[in-house]
């Protein structure tokens, strides 16, 4: 629901999006979700109110705050909620300068990413390799075994 909503930054849902989510969710679902938003202050709070009758959503306000925008979007701003500091030794660049070239890769994504480690640092690399893996939960479960094996 995020994404679908972060698509439309600072305007409303579109009706055919909104007819989307309810085709994707059930109505209570689609209601806890927007209850959530809401709660974390993602979510304009008059997108969803209540009546005897039950729940509605007023289409014209369903839409994402600007800290809402910010968190699905991925900007750093929005990392607030749940951020990590990770810090890097000065010789981390140098690492994975090493590990990079004596890696099996073919020799010009070798030049590629060690241009790019050049022009963006350890950090963005780093940060990029971890967004990477743990968007695959099957790569990820692998790595944290093979760490918890050579502990």
């Amino acid at each position: 629901m995020l994404s679908t909503l972060a698509k439309y930054p600072m305007r409303p849902l579109p009706e055919s999006e909104l007819d989307t989510l309810y085709d994707k969710y059930d109505e209570e679902e689609l209601f806890a979700a927007m209850q959530f938003l809401i709660a974390r202050g993602m979510m304009d709070p008059r997108a969803v109110y209540e009546t005897k009758d039950g729940f509605y959503i007023d289409p014209d306000r369903l839409m994402l705050t600007a800290e809402g925008y910010e968190i699905a979007a991925g900007d750093k701003l929005g990392y607030k909620i749940s951020a990590v500091t990770v810090k890097l030794h000065s010789n981390t660049l140098q690492h994975l300068d090493s590990i990079i070239k004596s890696s099996n890769l073919k020799e010009e994504d070798k030049e590629k990413l060690l241009a790019e480690l050049k022009e963006k640092g350890a950090e963005h690399i780093l940060t990029r390799c971890i967004d990477l893996t743990l968007s695959n939960a099957k790569t990820a479960g692998v790595m944290l075994m093979q760490y918890l094996q050579n502990m």
